[in-house]
């Protein structure tokens, strides 16, 4: 691959493992360190706080937890959680830390240049972890998208009860629907 983000070990770590279409998009992510800064940087135990501002935006920032033992790494914009993909946050802070590769604990199989190899496995149930890491995707997704519901649902009287109502009646039937699997 051609490197071009000035971060050439993780680009490179990125490039052995993604595939094309989702290199591009860490890509950009590894590119956006460019623009951010960290401000505030604190060791707790085993896990290193690392606040991260972005330059061009004075009010944004953001907190990267980054436990060193087990090399697991949180941001709180939750791109990781929605989409599988880490941030321009959590780059910003492996390379605040020295990580020469990504994490294992951030690489989804989903989105990996064998994907197809592990079809089998992921067809027979597939690891707990594996689960896990597809449970908190679909609960950043669903996450996202009810937090903009309730932005828009909070706009007026008549949107916020038409929106109660609609999450009620989705709740109730959600609740029946997992009735029905136990």
């Amino acid at each position: 691959p051609v490197l071009t983000t000035g971060l050439e070990a993780l680009e490179l770590s990125a490039a052995n493992f993604y595939t094309r279409e989702i290199l591009g998009d860490v890509k950009k992510e590894i590119q956006g360190v460019v623009a951010l800064d960290v401000i505030n940087e604190e060791n707790i135990s085993t896990t290193v706080v690392l606040k991260v501002k972005e330059c061009d935006r004075r009010q944004h920032t953001y907190n990267v937890l980054y436990d060193r033992n087990t090399e697991h790494m949180e941001c709180e914009c939750s791109r990781w959680s929605s989409e599988g993909i880490p941030c321009r946050h959590m780059f910003c802070a492996m390379k605040r830390v020295g990580l020469q590769k990504l994490p294992d604990s951030l690489l989804l199989r989903r989105w990996s240049k064998d994907a197809k190899k592990y079809l089998d496995e992921s067809s027979a149930g597939g690891t707990t972890q594996d689960r896990e890491r597809e449970f908190l995707m679909r609960y950043g997704a669903l996450s996202v998208a009810a937090t903009w519901m309730v932005f828009l649902g909070a706009q007026d009287g008549p949107s916020f009860h038409d929106t109660m109502n609609e999450v009620y009646r989705w709740t109730q039937t959600l609740e029946q629907k997992s009735d029905l699997k136990r």
